[in-house]
């Protein structure tokens, strides 16, 4: 018999093993397996398992990032599946959650001044049909979440398996990725694309990054996901949910909670991401600082989460101290470089200048049209791509930097006028209903924006940002009400008993 206090890593273990037969099915059949998790997450919204909805609605956009070598996707086949079949579970799942009562629900009303000035900028950006597409996608994205999120505060089943579904995919994502780390061709797959293009095999890949640490260079490590820019800010995000999850749903130190903690720090830091650094630094300082201090806990239990927290900054500087002085690890992290003694470039331009000209880009497009920008998550290589197309356009991705200068290009003054009041409106209605940790998430979120603007790509990468934020904060912010609920429930049932009121 599971103690009750163990049931979500039995639970983990399990999500973990359901997803790994998900992804080997799926590349076993060729994609076929989609229609059975598409299919099941259908039938889980009209029978009213939320829980269940949700977890297929978010093994796509999973899969969306998962290596080509684990999981081929080529083929109009496997694009429509996943696409659409995300779509058509989020439009189920909203329709079929939408008859649960209560107000209960994510604050995203603020978003649709966006939405429509960002319909407007389109009509005369690049490429507007690819435009108006891709509002419609993260419109329906949004309202899947929104609306399939609301009031799951009141089953706390279905909180218990979402929690751990987010901490088996978190825990695969982790250990499969260090496991693959002697296999280059998968790991290492973000630097040797061109060579494993050309056909070549594992021994020539592993030849080749012999040679680039031979020569001092330096791959980029991506682990079981398809780009190291994939991973990078899924570990840093990850290591933020699984913190805020112990601290605050489990309330104490959990072993398994910092064993997962722990094995984060490697794969973020093989990623030698500026922005997995920023996010997991920020993270600490938010939790800690902002977090601890809104969400009620036991005085004897915050001060012992105080001290493990301020043992381990200290920890983390005395290792960054002696990786510094062993290797210059944090200055060739910070610098991206590993041969620091030929970089000649001023911190702030070694850190700004691999999107410098992103952001040089967001601003041309913003030149171009002042009040409206260029149109939205397209570019004018978008309008080329367009022309030379002649059939439906599935996926049209972009690359574009920090955040809020991607706004400004895309949709002008208008839009990021919008943008911001979205923002704040988010943030004031997220605190009056005491969604601490969604806004702890939330604002890490943006802050992983500041690297690659990955916001409004529900196709891409921004899903499962979103789910491991958004989605992640809601969750546990939602543990955390029904935990109350339960707790005043039980109160007033002690307080009509008989003997309540007898006297001794």
């Amino acid at each position: 018999m599971v103690k009750e206090e163990n049931k979500i890593y039995v639970e983990a273990a399990k999500m973990a093993l359901l997803l790994a037969f998900s992804i080997a099915a799926s590349r076993v059949t060729n994609g076929l397996f989609l229609l059975v998790i598409i299919g099941y997450g259908i039938w889980s919204a009209f029978s009213g398992k939320y829980g269940w909805s949700i977890i297929t609605y978010l093994i796509m956009p999973y899969f969306i990032i998962v290596s080509y070598a684990i999981l081929p996707k080529d083929g109009f086949l496997w694009a429509a599946l996943i696409r659409f079949g995300q779509l058509g579970v989020g439009l189920f799942l909203a329709l079929c959650a939408a008859r649960r009562t209560g107000s209960h629900r994510l604050p995203f009303l603020g978003i649709l001044p966006f939405l429509i000035a960002a319909s407007v900028s389109s009509a005369g950006g690049f490429a507007p049909s690819v435009s108006y597409m891709k509002i419609v996608n993260f419109l329906i994205f949004l309202i899947g979440v929104w609306l399939g999120t609301q009031n799951i505060h009141k089953n706390k089943e279905d909180l218990l398996r979402l929690r751990s579904f987010f901490f088996g995919m978190i825990g695969l994502t982790v250990f499969v990725s260090i496991l693959l780390i002697p296999f280059p061709h998968i790991s290492y797959a973000t630097s040797f694309r061109g060579l494993m293009a050309t056909g070549a095999g594992a021994d020539i890949v592993s030849e080749a990054m012999a040679d680039l640490k031979i020569e001092g260079g330096r791959a980029l490590f991506c682990g079981m996901l398809t780009h190291s820019q994939m991973l990078s800010p899924f570990a840093a995000l990850s290591f933020a949910w699984v913190l805020c999850d112990m601290l605050f749903a489990e309330k104490r130190i959990r072993i398994p909670h910092l064993i997962l903690i722990l094995a984060l720090l490697p794969v973020f830091y093989l990623t030698r991401s500026r922005v997995a650094l920023l996010v997991s630094v920020s993270s600490v300082f938010i939790i800690f600082v902002y977090t601890l201090n809104k969400i009620k806990i036991k005085q004897k239990v915050k001060n012992s989460l105080r001290g493990m927290m301020i043992f381990g900054i200290f920890m983390g500087m005395i290792g960054g101290v002696f990786i510094e002085a062993t290797s210059q690890g944090i200055t060739k992290w910070v610098r991206k470089v590993d041969n620091v003694q030929n970089d000649d470039r001023g911190l702030t331009e070694a850190f700004t200048e691999s999107r410098q000209g992103l952001i040089d880009m967001s601003m041309w497009e913003f030149r171009r049209n002042p009040m409206f920008g260029s149109g939205f998550q397209v570019s004018y290589e978008t309008e080329e791509l367009v022309k030379r197309s002649k059939g439906l356009i599935l996926t049209a991705p972009i690359e574009k930097g920090i955040i809020f200068t991607m706004v400004l290009g895309e949709t002008g003054i208008v839009g990021i006028i919008c943008f911001i009041f979205f923002i704040l409106s988010f943030y004031i209605t997220a605190t009056m209903r005491r969604l601490y940790v969604t806004i702890t998430m939330f604002t890490l979120l943006l802050i992983s924006n500041m690297g690659e603007a990955t916001f409004f790509s529900p196709g891409g990468i921004g899903s499962i940002l979103w789910i491991l934020t958004v989605i992640g904060g809601f969750v546990i912010d939602s543990y955390l009400i029904n935990q109350r609920i339960e707790k005043r429930r039980y109160e007033e049932e002690m307080a009509m008993m008989p003997w309540q009121n007898q006297p001794f």
